[in-house]
């Protein structure tokens, strides 16, 4: 049997936000937290984990001096391609029009030459009945 998906809701679903961390903690502190709000929580180090530990996961970890001697670089190398990017669509919007131009060129080019031919067999056709 096939079960049928809204695909509205699933979306919904895949693309739902964590909680509120202090709505989640208020939740939490009156007994009605649920399992997203704890591992929210647990997530945040708010609340110990299974081993009793509160610790904070890589997610929600701030940035220290170290991380911005890794992260520098990187940012400098994501500025550079997004104006290589940027230059490359440039001149693909080009190219495209380009070859419109082109077309257009050679569409003309052809009905010119389909006119110049239907001219001369015109002129073929006068001069031939003209001269019997």
């Amino acid at each position: 049997m096939v079960k049928l998906v809204d695909m509205r809701e699933a979306l919904q679903q895949v693309r739902e936000k964590a909680p509120n961390t202090a709505d989640a903690m208020k939740r939490f502190k009156s007994g009605n937290a649920g399992f997203t709000d704890k591992a929210h929580l647990k997530a945040k180090g708010l609340i110990p984990r299974a081993d009793g530990t509160k610790k904070v996961s890589p997610k929600y970890e701030d940035l220290d001096k170290g991380d911005e001697k890794t992260i520098k670089p990187i940012i400098k190398q994501l500025k550079k391609s997004v104006t290589k990017h940027a230059q490359q669509a440039k001149t693909l919007e080009k190219d495209i029009a380009d070859e419109k131009a082109d077309i257009t060129r050679e569409r003309m080019a052809m009905q010119q030459d389909k006119q110049e031919k239907d001219m001369q067999l015109k002129i073929q056709d006068l001069i031939q009945k003209y001269q019997k």
